[in-house]
């Protein structure tokens, strides 16, 4: 069966504006990437579109991020790793990591475990960062 697609004119002009652009803009783009014109449509979409709309992960909104990040970021919510938002190289550079004091840091960076060391610096962050609502 085959599988039933949708078309769409496009209408270049002979300016360029933030909402027209000409047929040797695409070309271009085409030529650079090694694609069809078709493909480079599609490519300068879906770039525009991960740039002001993103993609939904979890509770996090990216915008800009690589597919590939995405990915990453999915298959780690998916499998309920803690901190599932943070790129493994990124796991002691972020800013509460940079908080905690010299001696927990270290701690933290002789364990040489991503899922392990993902479960700690959550723990700490905990501990260290959230407030406690009291009565």
């Amino acid at each position: 069966m085959k599988k039933e697609t949708k078309s769409l004119v496009v209408r270049f002009s002979d300016k360029i504006s933030e909402t027209e652009t000409t047929h040797e803009r695409v070309k271009a783009i085409a030529d650079r990437l090694g694609i069809s014109q078709n493909k480079a449509v599609h490519y300068a979409i879906n770039l525009t579109h991960n740039q002001i709309i993103g993609q939904q992960v979890g509770c996090i909104t990216y915008l800009g991020a690589p597919q590939d990040a995405i990915q990453r970021a999915q298959e780690r919510v998916a499998q309920g790793v803690p901190m599932a938002h943070t790129e493994d190289d990124q796991l002691e550079k972020n800013l509460f990591f940079s908080l905690l004091p010299e001696a927990t840091k270290k701690q933290v960076y002789e364990v040489t475990d991503l899922a392990e060391k993902r479960k700690i610096i959550k723990q700490l962050i905990q501990e260290h960062f959230l407030d406690e609502e009291k009565e």
